[in-house]
């Protein structure tokens, strides 16, 4: 049961990628609207204490990660800094994912998600008085 439950989900997920991608050329506005409906759907389905934004990560030292599509963060303790528009910071300290969406997936996309996630694996995480 809850398996069928999720696959419609992901089936319903995946029905509006392809009407996106029927009707949109620009392969940058494709992208953009395949982030917003992962995006829409982690906002709809995590425990209200998550926030799915995207910007980038921060740490202590002041450090940062490259832009990422989508930061999963709890939102409970410290919130992000928002930065004007839909950019945000957020704290390594309460980052809890960040995923690189890709509408195809070649080699250079590749070497580029991995790199969009090691910038944010090589900041420290311990936050400072």
């Amino acid at each position: 049961m809850v398996k069928k439950y999720y696959q419609r989900f992901a089936e319903q997920m995946l029905l509006e990628v392809a009407n996106i991608s029927g009707a949109i050329s620009h392969a940058g506005e494709k992208g953009r609207n395949n982030e917003q409906i992962l995006s829409d759907f982690l906002k709809r389905y995590l425990p209200r204490r998550f926030s799915v934004d995207t910007g980038q990560v921060v740490a202590a030292d002041g450090s940062m990660s490259s832009q990422t599509d989508i930061i999963i963060h709890d939102r409970s303790n410290t919130p992000a800094l928002f930065l004007g528009g839909a950019s945000v910071l957020v704290p390594i300290e309460t980052t809890y994912a960040v995923i690189s969406v890709k509408t195809t997936l070649d080699k250079t996309e590749l070497e580029s998600a991995v790199s969009q996630i090691a910038s944010v694996r090589r900041l420290k995480n311990e936050a400072s008085l």
